[in-house]
């Protein structure tokens, strides 16, 4: 919990909120507007296997800003609802939080690499969206050789925090 709600990874900047129910632990209560985030998981055109679902908020408001950004979900149950993002890209949580935390680190695990051997990061998303990436809040502002905001035994303590927060709900 301490991880989460920390500034190194301000996932509560995007998954915060409560309800009289209960910690939802999303960004958007009852009397919120709720946030649309891209974090440069787009796959417009279904490579790697995953199909390209929708173009996020674009398709409701045509808003070229607005492309490839999706609503924070709530966590409240997460861990019963895999898989993960709006394409269902990773199948653990563990696989979606190392995605958080080492998308700009590590790029190469994430995206292709052309035939000249340059890294194509963001490269499932158009090029005239690619700037609709958020690439300046925690944890998205690292850059390529800097340590990932966590480790691979932290992202397991995250994941474990994610796992209290499951009710008894069954999908």
């Amino acid at each position: 919990m301490a991880l989460f709600f920390s500034d190194r990874l301000a996932c509560a900047q995007c998954h915060a909120g409560f309800n009289l129910s209960g910690p939802t632990v999303h960004d958007g209560s009852a009397d919120a507007m709720p946030s649309f985030h891209n974090t440069g998981l787009f796959n417009v055109d279904g490579r790697g296997g995953y199909p390209p679902i929708d173009r996020g908020l674009f398709d409701t408001t045509h808003a070229p800003a607005d492309m490839g950004r999706f609503r924070a979900p709530t966590l409240r149950n997460i861990a019963v609802t895999a898989p993960y993002f709006h394409n269902g890209r990773f199948a653990t949580l563990a696989q979606a939080l190392a995605f958080y935390v080492r998308r700009d680190t590590n790029p190469e695990e994430w995206y292709s690499v052309d035939a000249g051997g340059t890294l194509q990061k963001f490269d499932d998303l158009p090029a005239q969206y690619v700037a609709n990436v958020n690439t300046t809040e925690v944890p998205y502002n690292k850059k390529v050789g800097d340590q990932p905001a966590l480790t691979p035994a932290e992202i397991d303590d995250v994941v474990a925090f994610l796992q209290a927060l499951t009710d008894g709900y069954q999908p």
